[in-house]
Protein backbone atom coordinates (compact mmCIF):
# COMPACT_ATOMS: atom_id res chain seq x y z
CA UNK A 1 0.00 0.00 0.00
CA UNK A 2 1.46 3.30 -0.96
CA UNK A 3 2.01 6.34 1.20
CA UNK A 4 -1.19 8.32 -0.38
CA UNK A 5 -3.47 5.29 0.03
CA UNK A 6 -2.58 4.62 4.06
CA UNK A 7 -3.25 8.53 4.17
CA UNK A 8 -6.68 8.36 2.54
CA UNK A 9 -8.12 5.29 4.74
CA UNK A 10 -6.73 6.58 7.62
CA UNK A 11 -8.69 9.51 6.36
CA UNK A 12 -11.60 7.88 6.06
CA UNK A 13 -11.55 6.39 9.32
CA UNK A 14 -11.31 9.30 11.04
CA UNK A 15 -14.16 10.94 9.07
CA UNK A 16 -16.25 7.81 9.81
CA UNK A 17 -15.64 7.83 13.62
CA UNK A 18 -16.63 11.93 13.42
CA UNK A 19 -19.71 11.18 11.78
CA UNK A 20 -20.59 8.18 13.87
CA UNK A 21 -20.58 10.39 16.75
CA UNK A 22 -22.25 13.30 15.29
CA UNK A 23 -25.27 10.65 14.53
CA UNK A 24 -25.17 9.43 17.73
CA UNK A 25 -25.24 12.75 19.46
CA UNK A 26 -28.48 13.55 17.04
CA UNK A 27 -30.44 10.39 18.03
CA UNK A 28 -29.73 11.23 21.69
CA UNK A 29 -31.89 14.34 19.87
CA UNK A 30 -28.52 16.56 21.03
CA UNK A 31 -29.47 18.14 18.07
CA UNK A 32 -27.29 21.37 18.21
CA UNK A 33 -23.80 19.48 19.30
CA UNK A 34 -24.16 16.69 16.72
CA UNK A 35 -24.04 19.78 13.94
CA UNK A 36 -20.85 21.35 16.01
CA UNK A 37 -19.62 18.23 16.17
CA UNK A 38 -19.91 17.46 12.47
CA UNK A 39 -18.72 20.97 11.48
CA UNK A 40 -15.74 21.28 13.86
CA UNK A 41 -14.36 17.41 13.15
CA UNK A 42 -15.10 16.92 9.21
CA UNK A 43 -13.41 20.79 8.79
CA UNK A 44 -10.41 19.34 11.02
CA UNK A 45 -10.18 16.25 8.80
CA UNK A 46 -10.22 17.80 5.38
CA UNK A 47 -8.36 21.45 6.42
CA UNK A 48 -10.89 23.67 5.87
CA UNK A 49 -13.40 25.16 8.02
CA UNK A 50 -16.70 23.01 6.93
CA UNK A 51 -18.76 26.41 6.34
CA UNK A 52 -16.00 27.81 4.18
CA UNK A 53 -16.89 24.39 2.08
CA UNK A 54 -20.38 24.80 2.58
CA UNK A 55 -20.35 28.26 0.35
CA UNK A 56 -18.49 26.81 -2.86
CA UNK A 57 -20.60 24.79 -5.37
CA UNK A 58 -19.77 21.65 -6.25
CA UNK A 59 -17.24 21.65 -8.92
CA UNK A 60 -14.71 24.22 -7.27
CA UNK A 61 -15.19 22.00 -4.08
CA UNK A 62 -14.28 18.67 -5.82
CA UNK A 63 -11.51 20.49 -7.49
CA UNK A 64 -10.02 22.20 -4.39
CA UNK A 65 -10.33 18.84 -1.98
CA UNK A 66 -9.41 16.74 -4.71
CA UNK A 67 -11.45 13.62 -5.39
CA UNK A 68 -10.94 10.89 -2.68
CA UNK A 69 -11.28 14.13 -0.13
CA UNK A 70 -14.34 15.40 -2.22
CA UNK A 71 -15.78 12.05 -1.91
CA UNK A 72 -15.87 11.91 2.36
CA UNK A 73 -16.87 15.77 2.00
CA UNK A 74 -19.90 14.65 0.31
CA UNK A 75 -20.49 11.52 2.62
CA UNK A 76 -20.07 14.49 5.61
CA UNK A 77 -23.07 16.32 4.06
CA UNK A 78 -25.05 12.87 3.91
CA UNK A 79 -24.69 12.76 7.81
CA UNK A 80 -25.91 16.58 7.74
CA UNK A 81 -28.77 15.67 5.73
CA UNK A 82 -29.45 13.06 8.53
CA UNK A 83 -28.96 15.45 11.11
CA UNK A 84 -31.08 17.97 9.70
CA UNK A 85 -34.34 15.10 8.79
CA UNK A 86 -33.71 13.68 12.52
CA UNK A 87 -34.42 17.43 13.38
CA UNK A 88 -37.54 17.02 11.70
CA UNK A 89 -35.37 20.15 9.45
CA UNK A 90 -36.56 18.06 5.95
CA UNK A 91 -36.06 21.29 3.94
CA UNK A 92 -32.39 21.50 4.91
CA UNK A 93 -32.15 18.10 5.11
CA UNK A 94 -33.18 17.66 1.20
CA UNK A 95 -31.24 20.66 0.02
CA UNK A 96 -27.86 18.82 1.80
CA UNK A 97 -28.33 15.30 0.39
CA UNK A 98 -28.38 17.62 -3.43
CA UNK A 99 -25.39 19.03 -2.31
CA UNK A 100 -23.93 16.07 -1.25
CA UNK A 101 -24.85 14.18 -4.56
CA UNK A 102 -23.74 16.89 -6.72
CA UNK A 103 -20.23 17.29 -5.06
CA UNK A 104 -19.73 13.01 -5.51
CA UNK A 105 -20.59 13.58 -9.19
CA UNK A 106 -18.43 16.27 -9.62
CA UNK A 107 -15.46 14.31 -7.73
CA UNK A 108 -16.08 11.00 -9.94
Amino acid sequence: MSYQEDFILRLARRMGEVLARAIGLAKKADYEESHQVLEQGVGAELGMPFAMLLRLDATSAARLLGKDKAALFAEALRTRALLFKLAGRDVEGAASEAHADAVAQAAS
